[in-house]
């Protein structure tokens, strides 16, 4: 059960994350609202697995979110947008 709390908080906070993103910006990013639904999916399957799986299952999920996004923001690049406002 304690295995199943950790990725569900984490999809929650990152989807949280996006709604903030996109209520100031006018769309959220692509690469955070895949993070929650993969940490969703995580939280989803955690009772199948052991808990050390899926503490390394959310911790890589979060680290390449981190890493791809600043390597957009360090190269210029945008970032990848679900959808812009009008």
């Amino acid at each position: 059960m304690a295995a199943l709390l950790l990725p569900a908080g984490t999809a929650l906070f990152t989807f949280t994350f996006s709604y903030n993103r996109w209520r100031m910006f006018g769309a959220p990013s692509v690469t955070r609202v895949t993070a929650g639904l993969l940490l969703s999916a995580v939280a989803v399957l955690a009772h199948l697995v052991p808990g050390l799986a899926v503490l390394t299952v959310t911790v890589a999920i979060l680290i390449t979110v981190n890493v791809w996004e600043h390597w957009i923001i360090s190269t210029g690049r945008s970032v990848p947008l679900l959808s812009r406002s009008a």
